[in-house]
């Protein structure tokens, strides 16, 4: 393990360090075109310039002083600490919590990056981040982190937390989410700085404004959860913007075995184009499969936290497996739908108390079905105007641009919250789980549509049976 130390007036030019070394760039030194790789680093101090640094896996940059045109490969890890600026930098690679990212620390400046499919920025508390684009990558915010005038374009996605932001630009394709203490705002009152032409998603306690939400082929999507704020905001050319009070979207998730032509595969390794299995045994091509994941800090209250369905509590092997869903995901009982949060006994059919994650995946075909989910009946996705709320809604517009922008949901069964038949069902699962029956006081109208299944976490009150 060696130090090289680049002094005042010096140029170092292509330097390799690896395997332990550090290459040190003091004040009025200059260090060009160093490719930093598995256990190698080199450090920027405060005066030090460096650029067309390449840091790949097990590489480090740290940087004090300046730093441009930096290229962050798998694995790498560059570092931004008090004082340092960096610009112009790209970041690309497989980034996880153990490997690569850009990281500005308090006192740091990056700006003028463009982090691609994988990567990850973070920005601590003072640091700074202004003028890029997430071209695929993620963007994570400390609360007291500043990031200005950004870019979320297509497979990007910036999470807002506990800070406050200006003047961002969600592209078609592109997520971001502001979460409980999060502001995004214009640069003044006066003006709407903020352009959505993809998703913005306000959680409980976000605070959203001055922005447009424009319309065209793949319209952008502002969706404003209970204890979310959004304001000042215009809606241009088909926008859509939605209040959402209760989560009401069809899916299924990891781990659900839907039955298909070719048996039992899980719902994360189903593609557009393979034929499901409905209730009177027609096999039937999927068109869409819809995807949408939460923390699992968002994921709570009885009209999100999923409900499980215990194998056996239907019917003989009905379902086989335990079967998670959401609580107005409907199952096919007595010849009509019902939904979960009407059939919980707390024996047989429960409600989870919290989540580490949801992952949902939204399974359609061309019309309303019965389909087969762990050998119980169960409701495929009806588009009832909630489509765009997606993150890969844009997907659908372009497989189907030719498709009505909305259209009348069509049930393949009655849909019920009441009445004789929820009755004969509650009646029959609490014979089976031997607990009394409790005739139900729901009087209300039907529900919207709703489908998830979730795999739960070991913090989860009730754990999901895997086969033997």
């Amino acid at each position: 393990m060696t130090t090289q130390f680049v002094s005042a007036g010096v140029v170092s030019s292509g330097a390799v360090v690896t395997s332990g070394d550090t290459l040190e760039v003091l004040s009025g030194g200059t260090a060009n075109a160093t490719n930093v790789s598995s256990g190698g680093i080199q450090q920027v101090d405060a005066g030090g310039l460096a650029s067309a640094t390449v840091i790949s896996a097990g590489g480090t940059d740290l940087v004090f002083g300046s730093d441009t045109h930096d290229q962050v490969l798998a694995g790498g890890v560059e570092t931004i600490g008090a004082g340092g600026v960096v610009s112009a930098v790209t970041g690309s690679g497989l980034f996880t919590a153990d490997s690569g990212a850009l990281n500005v620390l308090a006192g740091g400046t990056l700006f003028n990056a463009i982090v691609y499919s994988g990567g990850q920025l973070n920005v601590a508390s003072g640091g700074t981040a202004a003028a890029f684009t997430l071209s695929g990558g993620v963007l994570n915010l400390s609360a007291g982190a500043t990031a200005n005038s950004f870019t979320v374009s297509s497979g990007g996605s910036a999470n807002v937390l506990g800070t406050t932001l200006s003047n961002t630009t969600v592209e078609t394709g592109g997520v971001e989410t502001v979460s409980s203490g999060g502001i995004v705002t214009g640069a003044s009152s006066s003006g709407l700085g903020n352009s959505v032409s993809g998703t913005v998603i306000v959680l409980s306690g976000g605070d959203f404004g001055h922005a447009v939400v424009y319309g065209g082929t793949f319209p952008g999507f502002l969706e404003i959860s209970a204890g979310g704020t959004a304001h000042d905001f215009t809606v241009s050319g088909g926008g859509q913007v939605t209040l959402v009070t209760e989560d009401t979207t069809p899916c299924y998730c990891a781990g659900t075995l839907i039955l298909t032509d070719r048996g039992e595969v899980e719902v994360e390794r189903l593609a557009i184009g393979d034929n499901i299995i409905t209730a009177d045994g027609t096999a039937r091509p999927i068109r869409w499969i819809g995807r949408r994941s939460y923390a699992g800090r968002f994921a709570r209250g009885s009209h999100v936290l999923p409900i499980c369905i215990k194998a056996g509590a239907l019917d003989v092997d009905q379902p086989r497996r335990d079967l998670w869903v959401s609580p107005q995901h409907a199952m096919f009982l007595e010849g009509v739908l019902i939904e979960a949060i009407d059939l919980i006994n707390g024996v047989s059919i429960v409600q989870s108390d919290r989540v580490e994650r949801v992952d949902y995946f939204h399974i359609e075909l061309d019309t309303h079905d019965v389909i087969i989910a762990e050998g119980a009946l169960s409701e495929s996705f009806v588009d009832d105007d909630s489509r765009g709320i997606f993150q890969n809604a844009h997907e659908f517009a372009a497989l189907y641009p030719n498709n009505p922008a909305v259209r009348p949901a069509g049930y393949c069964a009655p849909r019920l919250a009441f009445g004789a038949q929820v009755e004969a069902a509650r009646r029959r699962i609490a014979q089976r789980a031997g607990i009394a029956y409790a005739p139900s006081s729901n009087a209300k109208p039907p529900r919207a549509l709703v489908v998830d299944s979730w795999v739960p976490s070991a913090r989860s009150r009730w754990r999901r049976q895997r086969d033997p």
